[in-house]
């Protein structure tokens, strides 16, 4: 098929949006603050309440909590067949929502935010890493920083993707990046302004992304 290679992209990312969301909302019961609350009430009926009130009680409640901790794994497997299905039309309307396919590229209806940095003239030079999370290995990203007005003409500011390859500064401003994305994820920036001045914010966003279709 002409257009599998890049279908078999929108595949892979719509699968690892599903698996998620399905895992989340099947750990959310576990995990939530009433649940963290359940327990910590559970280890203080145990180990403070019970042991005061004898053997029997202690015991009969250890064994009602034994059986209520199995129920709840008998339970996991049909509540993860549940959620998988009702993510199935979650997954579809979350990525429909966020963007669109052109071909094996996901462009974003509006830029993804990914990290806000405040930088100085002590952090000229330094390498600042900032992570792009959730895409595949091999993608290739396009992301674009953003620094406020008054520091359009003062405060240069670049895109590295490898640490012990930094780029030599020039006199051309690039505030957008087309590039492949390391296995660990993490990209930098590097920043210069003058000395002294005030702190600086920088954004950084997410445009789109290509899959990998090799």
């Amino acid at each position: 098929m002409k257009n599998w290679p890049q279908r078999k992209v929108r595949v892979r990312h719509w699968l690892r949006s599903w698996w998620g969301i399905a895992v989340k909302d099947t750990l959310a019961p576990l995990i939530d603050t009433n649940a963290r609350l359940q327990f910590f009430a559970l280890v203080a009926l145990l180990y403070i309440v019970l042991p005061t009130r004898g053997f029997e009680s202690w015991n009969a409640q250890v064994i009602n909590s034994w059986d209520s901790f199995q129920a709840i794994l008998y339970a996991l497997p049909v509540s993860f067949a549940m959620n998988g299905f009702f993510a199935i039309f979650k997954t579809t309307k979350q990525n429909g929502e966020l963007g669109k396919w052109v071909g094996h590229r996901f462009i974003y209806h509006s830029p993804l935010h990914l990290a806000t940095i405040v930088v100085t003239d002590a952090d000229n030079g330094k390498l600042i890493p900032f992570k792009i999370n959730g895409l595949e290995k091999g993608a290739s990203i396009e992301v674009r920083l953003e620094k406020d007005l008054h520091d359009v003409h003062t405060l240069k500011v670049q895109f590295v993707v490898f640490k012990d390859q930094p780029i030599s500064w020039d006199d051309y401003d690039r505030p957008t990046l087309l590039g492949w994305l390391p296995d660990n994820e993490t990209l930098y920036i590097t920043s210069l302004k003058p000395t002294p001045s005030n702190a600086s914010t920088i954004k950084i966003y997410l445009l789109s992304w290509y899959g990998n279709i090799s």
